[in-house]
């Protein structure tokens, strides 16, 4: 054969391994989009991978940086769709056209910049060379340790997890009182690698592993389910859904709407017995004052029912700045205390690069201006006792719950707005809200303006839940328990170990390259 046509077989052979890679790596990025909410085939995490590590396991030098940010890309597009839905944002003044482009903008760069993680873990799973169970624990590890490093600060987005798409597994979702959502994340990743290595080495032995890691994931949580609920004081909790449209809301006529919508709610659940009434975020969206005039809107019905609220609403600081909080009214509507939201969504409610993009920013803000952040060590004390509070981002944050739980919190509730985005990320929401119900063993209870609102037990077992785009008031009966749960007590110890496992791959990734170089010289 001459070597012309020797050098045409092999560019022939290269282009279809290309091929194959880029093929793995989006047939990876699907399976993945497919598994989570609201498509919901969860399942298919134990090993949407596996085609891609067995492609990056056979190829000499793939280039596993740019494939793996391809998987995550398709990954995070179908995940993040909903990002699409708020478009079109003519109410706010800006034009159809530049609308589309902020939305498609924004779709695209919150994907990216979530999918170069996984391009990350790639490149160094294929530089470290490692191979058999220390290969596991490396790629484990590593994906673990990766997204807890990029989940924090104060540009964290951490929505997308794998354990997000396993929320809806009742057995599953039980490991995460544990050792949190990583070590739901970390098993997950562990089988996929584990199914790679048995198809790549034909050894038996690495997918019998993953069988009998999956079966104990399994027979964890049936044995979980199987136990009775602790006991705990009985509450009678009202949640008001009440669907107002994002585009009406900030209208003078949607103010009205507003008020006499979840003053009717109101009435309606305290003569249902509810004993306290949640609010979704910003219900009444304006500036409430501590201490409100007796005619304010709200007070007299609270005054002539006696029910508690938790009522979500504007509070403005003495220097001018605005927060997103949660106000505990008693049954005089009195200010108890004040929970103020904690994680502000990047480029929307705090502006990381504001020289540069705060103006524009400011202009996708009802508010017209940046708020501020609450701290980790508030408390929110209420008629009921302690409660553990989140407003909306909060929920994908597993530590502010925690560390209210662990000092004393009996309940979890979620208030939230997502009205803004498409009808995709209401499932993937309540998704997190299981999983913070069952890393603290609390019921959760969460209010939305236009759905879905719902009550989860300690279990993960949702016992009410209501639809999108539609008005709802109901009353559920839950627990105020006591108690916490591995996770609660230890905390994110098993992302700290998968950090450790992680450095320890890569140092002896380098001690093998390093062998191997002497060897050969």
């Amino acid at each position: 054969m001459s070597r012309i046509a020797l050098r045409r077989r092999r560019e022939q052979a290269q282009r279809r391994r290309s091929v194959a890679g880029v093929l793995a790596a989006v047939g990876g990025g699907t399976v993945l989009g497919l598994a989570a909410p609201p498509t919901g085939w969860g399942g298919l995490v134990w090993v949407a991978l596996v085609p891609f590590l067995v492609y990056l396991r056979a190829e000499h030098r793939p280039r596993a940086f740019l494939l793996g940010t391809l998987a995550g890309m398709v990954y995070y597009a179908i995940l993040l769709r909903w990002l699409l839905g708020f478009h079109p944002l003519t109410w706010l003044g800006i034009d159809w056209w530049s609308s589309l482009g902020i939305a498609l903008g924004a779709w695209l760069f919150v994907s990216a910049s979530q999918a170069w993680v996984i391009g990350l873990w790639a490149s160094l799973v294929v530089r470290t060379r490692l191979s058999g169970l220390r290969r596991v624990l490396f790629a484990v590890g590593l994906w673990v340790g990766l997204h807890w490093l990029w989940g924090r600060g104060e540009t964290a987005f951490p929505w997308g997890t794998l354990a997000q798409s396993l929320a809806g597994d009742l057995w599953a979702v039980q490991t995460v009182a544990l050792g949190g959502a990583h070590l739901l994340v970390g098993l997950a990743v562990a089988v996929n690698v584990l199914v790679a290595e048995s198809w790549s080495t034909r050894r038996v032995g690495y997918a019998a592993l993953a069988a009998l890691l999956v079966a104990s994931v399994q027979l964890y949580g049936w044995w979980q389910l199987t136990q009775p609920l602790p006991a705990g004081e009985p509450l009678r909790i009202g949640v008001i859904q009440g669907n107002i449209a994002q585009a009406r809301k900030w209208t003078p006529d949607g103010r009205r709407e507003t008020i006499e919508t979840y003053v009717r709610g109101y009435e309606a659940l305290a003569a249902a017995g509810a004993q306290l009434v949640l609010t979704p975020e910003t219900a009444f969206p304006f500036i409430w004052s501590r201490e409100p005039e007796p005619a304010a809107p709200l007070v007299p019905e609270i005054q002539k029912r006696r029910v508690p609220v938790l009522l979500s609403a504007f509070e403005r600081r003495t220097d001018g700045q605005v927060a997103t909080t949660l106000f505990a009214l008693d049954g005089a509507a009195r200010t108890i205390s004040t929970f103020n939201k904690i994680h502000l969504v990047p480029f929307g409610e705090q502006i990381p690069l504001k020289a540069l993009i705060g103006p524009l920013v400011r202009k996708l803000s009802p508010v017209q201006q940046e708020v501020f952040a609450g701290s980790l060590a508030q408390r929110l004390q209420t008629p009921v006792g302690p409660v553990a509070a989140g407003i909306c981002f909060d929920s994908a944050f597993a530590g502010g719950f925690r560390a209210q739980v662990a000092a004393g919190a009996r309940l979890l509730v979620q208030s939230t707005n997502d009205a803004w985005y498409g009808p995709a990320m209401a499932p993937q929401h309540h998704a997190l809200d299981t999983l913070r119900a069952v890393e603290t063993g609390r019921y959760l209870v969460r209010a939305s303006n236009n759905g879905t609102s719902a009550v989860v037990d300690p279990l993960g077992r949702t016992a009410r839940i209501t639809g999108w785009n539609v008005y709802a008031a109901f009353v559920e009966p839950v627990r105020l328990l006591e108690g916490t749960t591995l996770y609660v007590r230890w905390g994110d110890w098993f992302a700290l170990l998968s950090a450790a496992l992680a450095l320890m791959g890569l140092l002896a990734g380098r001690i093998n390259t390093g062998r191997r170089v002497r060897i050969n010289t």
